[in-house]
């Protein structure tokens, strides 16, 4: 049977640097399709397979990753007859480069590839806040057991720092696709509509105003007490899924026993950290031929 849905474009990471709200802004355009399972991390499937059932979220993966071919090719039979883009959102193919691009290569060929980028010490802060869900150690005491969590085979989501390590990662994937977007978060924030509009004409598709960029999605979201830190850790180690809910409840659920996040990295430790990631900033900022004073600088 001949296929004739697959994603030809990806975003690819990283995480926590607005690729959620990009999807979604992309999916509001009539030529896009991009699965309700913005992450179906089909490249991932070697990687997961080491993963350890004493990560936190291996259940958790396991049930909302889409890791067989068939299944995966399924996702897009549902797009909309208008649509001639096709995109698949994980984040996490970008730091698994190595394992990732040649499968990607063999399945899908020379797709456009879409890359955000945040200022790595920001990200990394976020990216911890964001896992204060079922992480229940400080940050200080998170970025320490960073490589015992590697020695342990955790996904790589735990890798605060790791993850922030981008030219490498960026490298790797200007070297494989022939058309690679390489975009900042700051500038998502700033002006949303130039941001988008940018990809638009990266993907070749007609630029579109009627969308709420206003709207953030998928923003950083801390439990509003200690026991209900404890549920979640409970419902993600044992994969406890609540997509029977509709998502209007869901998110109402989620209103009520969750805050967003106004906690910004202490400046003690953004500059405790930052002299782990400014040689790699400043290779980056050869290679994309952006300006990335501000990373190295911490200025706000």
């Amino acid at each position: 049977m001949k296929i004739t849905k697959l994603p030809n474009f990806l975003i690819v990471g990283t995480a926590k640097a607005g690729t959620s709200s990009v999807a979604k802004y992309l999916t509001s355009h009539p030529e896009v399709f991009i699965p309700e399972l913005k992450e179906p991390r089909y490249f991932l499937h070697d990687v997961f397979e080491e993963v350890s059932k004493e990560d936190p979220m291996f259940n958790y993966l396991m049930e909302s990753s889409v890791l067989d071919w068939n299944a995966y090719v399924d996702l897009y039979k549902q797009a909309d007859s208008r649509a001639t883009m096709f995109g698949d959102a994980s984040i996490q193919y970008l730091y698994h480069h190595n394992t990732v691009i040649p499968k990607i290569k063999e399945k899908l060929g020379d797709v456009p590839i879409i890359i955000v980028l945040r200022d790595p010490v920001k990200r990394a802060f976020s990216n911890y806040k964001y896992q204060s869900n079922i992480e229940f150690l400080s940050f200080e005491e998170a970025l320490n057991k960073e490589d015992e969590k590697k020695e342990k085979k955790y996904n790589s989501f735990w890798f605060y720092k790791d993850m922030g390590l981008y030219y490498n990662q960026v490298k790797a994937y200007i070297e494989s696709f022939s058309n690679v977007h390489v975009c900042l978060y700051d500038d998502l924030i700033k002006s949303p509509e130039q941001f988008m509009g940018d990809i638009y004409a990266f993907l070749n598709i007609d630029n579109i105003t009627a969308v709420d960029y206003t709207k953030r999605h998928n923003e950083t979201v801390v439990p509003k007490n200690k026991p209900l830190q404890y549920i979640n850790y409970i419902r993600n180690r044992f994969g406890i899924q609540l997509n029977f809910v509709p998502e209007k409840y869901r998110n109402a659920l989620k209103n009520l026993f969750f805050q967003k996040n106004k906690e910004k990295i202490p400046q003690e430790e953004a500059q405790f950290l930052l002299p782990f990631f400014i040689d790699d900033i400043k290779k980056l900022e050869k290679l994309i031929d952006r300006d990335l004073s501000h990373w190295y600088t911490h200025a706000d």
